[in-house]
Protein backbone atom coordinates (compact mmCIF):
# COMPACT_ATOMS: atom_id res chain seq x y z
CA UNK A 1 0.00 0.00 0.00
CA UNK A 2 1.27 3.46 -0.85
CA UNK A 3 1.59 5.45 2.38
CA UNK A 4 1.95 8.81 0.63
CA UNK A 5 -0.37 11.33 2.30
CA UNK A 6 0.15 14.55 0.40
CA UNK A 7 2.76 16.35 -1.64
CA UNK A 8 6.06 15.70 0.16
CA UNK A 9 4.44 13.73 2.99
CA UNK A 10 4.82 10.06 3.96
CA UNK A 11 3.38 8.05 6.84
CA UNK A 12 5.44 5.37 8.55
CA UNK A 13 3.65 2.05 9.18
CA UNK A 14 2.72 0.68 12.60
CA UNK A 15 5.68 -1.71 12.51
CA UNK A 16 9.15 -0.71 11.36
CA UNK A 17 11.77 -3.24 12.38
CA UNK A 18 14.70 -4.75 10.54
CA UNK A 19 12.27 -7.03 8.68
CA UNK A 20 10.42 -4.06 7.12
CA UNK A 21 13.16 -1.41 6.94
CA UNK A 22 14.32 -1.93 3.35
CA UNK A 23 10.77 -2.06 1.99
CA UNK A 24 9.63 1.00 3.97
CA UNK A 25 12.67 3.00 2.87
CA UNK A 26 12.11 2.06 -0.78
CA UNK A 27 8.42 2.92 -0.51
CA UNK A 28 9.17 6.28 1.13
CA UNK A 29 11.75 7.19 -1.49
CA UNK A 30 9.33 6.30 -4.30
CA UNK A 31 6.56 8.36 -2.70
CA UNK A 32 8.79 11.36 -1.99
CA UNK A 33 10.82 11.32 -5.21
CA UNK A 34 10.70 14.69 -6.89
CA UNK A 35 8.73 16.24 -4.04
CA UNK A 36 10.06 19.44 -2.50
CA UNK A 37 11.72 19.15 0.88
CA UNK A 38 11.31 19.45 3.74
CA UNK A 39 9.63 16.11 3.54
CA UNK A 40 6.98 15.60 6.20
CA UNK A 41 7.18 12.16 7.77
CA UNK A 42 4.24 11.10 9.93
CA UNK A 43 5.44 8.81 12.73
CA UNK A 44 2.32 8.82 14.90
CA UNK A 45 1.20 5.33 13.84
CA UNK A 46 4.46 3.67 14.93
CA UNK A 47 3.79 1.04 17.56
CA UNK A 48 6.56 -1.52 17.09
CA UNK A 49 10.05 -0.48 15.98
CA UNK A 50 13.72 -1.05 16.57
CA UNK A 51 16.94 0.75 15.70
CA UNK A 52 16.27 0.04 12.01
CA UNK A 53 13.58 2.72 12.20
CA UNK A 54 16.29 5.24 13.13
CA UNK A 55 18.40 4.05 10.20
CA UNK A 56 15.47 4.61 7.81
CA UNK A 57 14.90 8.10 9.21
CA UNK A 58 18.60 8.96 8.94
CA UNK A 59 18.66 7.87 5.31
CA UNK A 60 15.56 9.93 4.53
CA UNK A 61 17.24 12.95 6.14
CA UNK A 62 20.34 12.35 4.05
CA UNK A 63 18.34 12.05 0.84
CA UNK A 64 16.28 15.19 1.60
CA UNK A 65 19.46 17.27 1.69
CA UNK A 66 19.71 20.67 3.32
CA UNK A 67 15.94 21.23 3.35
CA UNK A 68 15.63 18.18 5.58
CA UNK A 69 12.78 16.21 7.04
CA UNK A 70 10.01 17.32 9.35
CA UNK A 71 9.12 14.40 11.61
CA UNK A 72 5.60 14.57 13.05
CA UNK A 73 3.97 12.59 15.86
CA UNK A 74 7.17 11.03 17.16
CA UNK A 75 6.40 8.44 19.85
CA UNK A 76 8.15 9.03 23.17
CA UNK A 77 9.75 5.57 22.98
CA UNK A 78 11.34 6.46 19.63
CA UNK A 79 12.81 9.63 21.17
CA UNK A 80 14.22 7.51 24.01
CA UNK A 81 15.73 5.04 21.53
CA UNK A 82 17.33 7.87 19.54
CA UNK A 83 18.75 9.34 22.76
CA UNK A 84 20.14 5.95 23.76
CA UNK A 85 21.93 5.61 20.41
CA UNK A 86 23.21 9.19 20.50
CA UNK A 87 21.23 10.24 17.44
CA UNK A 88 18.56 12.47 18.99
CA UNK A 89 18.99 14.86 16.06
CA UNK A 90 17.18 12.30 13.87
CA UNK A 91 13.88 12.78 15.71
CA UNK A 92 14.39 16.19 17.31
CA UNK A 93 15.40 19.07 15.06
CA UNK A 94 16.50 21.05 18.12
CA UNK A 95 19.09 18.45 19.09
CA UNK A 96 22.62 19.10 17.89
CA UNK A 97 24.01 16.85 15.20
CA UNK A 98 27.28 15.22 16.16
CA UNK A 99 30.40 16.92 14.82
CA UNK A 100 31.91 14.31 12.45
CA UNK A 101 35.46 15.59 12.98
CA UNK A 102 35.09 15.51 16.74
CA UNK A 103 33.56 12.03 16.64
CA UNK A 104 36.34 10.72 14.37
CA UNK A 105 39.09 12.06 16.60
CA UNK A 106 37.45 10.94 19.84
CA UNK A 107 37.92 14.47 21.20
CA UNK A 108 35.11 15.35 23.59
CA UNK A 109 35.97 19.03 23.44
CA UNK A 110 37.26 19.22 27.00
Amino acid sequence: MDRQLARGEFSLPQTLTVAQAADVLAQALRSLAGKPAPWRIQAGELLQFDSSCLAVLMELRRRAGDAGVELLGVPHRLRNLADAYGVAFVVDPGAASPDPLQAASGDSGR
